[in-house]
């Protein structure tokens, strides 16, 4: 079973086809579910179409039957690895086949950016536009040629194009692929080096088409940004997309066509509930190991009533880091929801909001309530309310980047501002923390000069608080004492509030080298609050093979909890982390699935099934003496083939892989981390 969680933050990344010629006419006069056929990838069948399209349309069961408006909708799917992989653009291509009905809706589809579709219709070697018919995909433009999916002029032309060709009273716009929130943009590309389109790119590219939209939505991760919001509120009235990582299977659209189908004139109120409710849905019953949220915001409040609440709120910020309120501010940063592990300095805008002791708190929360259309989120999903902002915090340079990205998208905000001092004041107790050597943080210091957005003015009027440096100056790891059998690290009450973060570390020692395990989040207090340094010498397992594992999250109601991590391993060939979750309901833990890792940092879209047969590698991480990362290696014993299933347990260290060292890792609030004394297990 699970043991006693903590919170975690950041310590990880401080420790360490065929293609058919026929153009402009029908594919074939064969019935929808021939077409189905046809199109089918591997990772949905006709049958689960047909189940799902079962379900009633909405909650009351009518739709209505206006149809006055003539509404064309622009699907722009960059197919990425998630289609030449896994098939999932072709599953919900088939979704919206199956969804459509001859009506005053326009389905444009535009596909490229997969190096191979999972079906006999799709070319892979150009870009291609098809409409959606009752009788299937028409292919209505094959003369764009092999296009980046993710430049914003290719986008701009495909809207052009179906604005030219099917114009109608009502637009919208969808963006299928990879997302990566207010930094990283929109969408991979496969045939052109995994480019990336930018929020203010995106932006650029509805500009220059000259239409403006009913809505704007993201099938892809972690797009419901305030900073999406800014970019889109002159161009859309509606942004309806995710805050949270999308499970790989994305928007459910069946039912969600078929309404608009029966009623074009449907309110988004209406035909937006359907999409949500049956995406969560989906995505909870499929991938339950899974956070998954989607909302539907209303743009132009965001930009008469969120934008002016945040410009307020800002400036009280401000106000309270030149009254020396800098710790108050930083433990609400760190208590606040981060939306996605690998985007960590992504937070839940209402979250923040509501946990600060800011005279604008209430105006601004007021403000982000009334944009939201509606949202839903799973079951397992804590203090998310749908909206994220970009607020540095694990990640200091991300400044700099996040001010190039208000500046193109022409927003003079007291944010930036804000969010500018609060770094600075960050990197200075930083600076300070480590003249001595003893801590450890994210700044290159040589580079760290160089960042636009560092005010060495300012920092000469703050101060750095040295709670906890003081114990490193006399002794250069916080140190740890024997009482009776438990070793314990011992700090005073102001000490503790210094801190943010901990986790426990574990090294294996093996053939003269230290092999990193990861980090759990075990740990344990005595009736005084010390904190006990050790563990019982088990460790996480597959298939009763232990493995290094990588703790990210948890979350705890009054009758659920769920915590999960990773395992770092080479999945059929791709760069990939196996997802391990406990919760209520699997208290000894289940494999969720396997996750892409990708070298430019993008998010992976969910996790995909753990197949019986499919093969993988463990790797481990040596060090040296000095805990100096050497290089990561496989060892015979972990080369895994998935059998039925693959199993969870916690296995003992010292039978498999012999002696062991851990220390807890401490991180305060200006991000300094500091190590205790190690305890070995000899």
């Amino acid at each position: 079973m699970k043991r006693k969680n903590i919170k975690l933050l950041s310590l990880t990344a401080v420790i360490t086809a065929l293609s058919l010629t026929l153009t402009g006419c029908f594919i074939s006069e064969k019935n929808i579910y021939d077409i189905v056929d046809a199109v089918l990838g591997p990772t949905e069948t006709v049958e689960d179409i047909q189940s799902h399209a079962e379900k009633p349309a909405s909650s009351d069961g009518n739709i209505g039957t206006n149809t006055e408006d003539s509404y064309t909708l622009m699907v722009y799917i960059c197919g990425s690895d998630l289609e030449s992989w896994y098939g999932r653009a072709t599953a919900d291509i088939n979704e919206i086949l199956y969804g459509y009905t001859d009506s005053n809706l326009n389905i444009v589809i535009q596909t490229g950016g997969a190096a191979e579709w999972q079906n006999s219709v799709i070319s892979a070697d150009t870009c291609e536009r098809y409409l959606v018919t009752e009788t299937g995909l028409m292919r209505v433009d094959d003369s764009i040629g092999l296009k980046d999916m993710t430049n914003p002029e290719t986008l701009s032309d495909f809207i052009t194009y179906c604005k030219n060709n099917y114009p109608a009273s009502k637009y919208s716009l969808i963006m299928w692929d990879h997302g990566g929130g207010a930094l990283e943009g929109f969408g991979y590309d496969e045939n052109y080096e995994y480019g990336i389109m930018t929020i203010p790119e995106i932006g650029k590219a509805l500009s220059e088409s000259g239409i403006h939209l009913d809505f704007l939505g993201f099938d892809a991760c972690l797009m419901a940004t305030l900073e999406t919001c800014m970019m889109a509120c002159d161009y859309a009235d509606y942004l309806i997309a995710s805050e949270e990582a999308e499970p790989s299977g994305g928007w459910y659209y069946t039912n969600w066509i078929a309404s608009l189908c029966e009623n074009t004139s449907i309110g988004i109120e209406q035909h937006g509930k359907i999409l949500v409710d049956d995406f969560i849905e989906d995505a909870y019953n499929e991938f339950p190991g899974m956070y998954s949220t989607l909302g539907i915001f209303d743009l132009q409040k965001i930009k008469n009533q969120v934008i002016p609440a945040l410009d307020s709120f800002s400036a009280d910020n401000l106000e309270q880091l030149d009254n020396g309120r800098y710790r108050l501010i930083s433990r609400t940063r760190s208590d606040t929801r981060s939306v996605d592990e690998d985007f960590r300095d992504h937070i839940d805008l209402y979250d923040f909001v509501v946990k600060s002791d800011i005279a604008s708190s209430d105006a601004l929360a007021q403000a982000i309530k009334d944009s939201i259309v509606y949202y839903s989120n799973t079951p397992n999903c804590v203090d998310t309310h749908g909206l994220s902002i970009c607020f540095p915090y694990n990640d200091l340079s991300l400044v700099d980047d996040l001010t190039l990205i208000y500046e193109e998208m022409d927003v003079n905000s007291s944010y930036v501002e804000f969010i500018t001092r609060f770094a600075n004041i960050m990197a200075g107790g930083q600076i300070s923390a480590s003249q001595d050597g003893n801590t450890h943080n994210f700044l290159d210091f040589l580079e760290f000069w160089g960042f636009d957005w560092f005010d060495d003015d300012y920092f000469g009027t703050t101060s750095y608080d040295e709670t906890l440096n003081d114990l490193l100056n006399e002794y250069g790891e916080l140190p740890v004492v024997l009482e009776g059998s438990d070793y314990l690290l011992k700090l005073t009450e102001d000490q503790w509030y210094m801190v943010s973060d901990y986790a426990m570390q574990m090294f294996v020692i093996r053939d003269g080298y230290y092999i990193d395990m990861g980090l759990d989040d075990y740990a344990d207090f005595n009736e005084q609050g010390d904190l006990i340094v050790g563990y019982d010498e088990t460790w996480v397992a597959l298939d009763g093979v232990v493995v290094p594992y990588f703790y990210e999250d948890y979350t705890e109601t009054d009758d659920y909890f769920m915590t999960y991590g990773y395992v770092p391993c080479v999945y059929n060939g791709k760069d990939s982390e196996i997802v391990i979750v406990w919760d209520t309901d699997h208290p000894y833990g289940y494999v969720s699935g396997v996750r892409t890792v990708y070298e430019d940092g993008g998010v992976s879209k969910g996790v995909e099934p753990v197949k019986k047969g499919d093969t993988f590698q463990i790797y481990y991480d040596l060090y040296d003496e000095s805990f100096e990362y050497i290089k990561s290696v496989t060892f015979e014993d972990s080369v895994f083939t998935v059998g039925d299933e693959l199993t969870v347990s916690y296995e003992n260290v010292r039978e498999q892989m012999g002696d062991s060292v851990i220390y807890y890792a401490i991180e305060d609030i200006y991000q300094n981390v500091y190590f205790t004394e190690s305890i070995w297990y000899e």
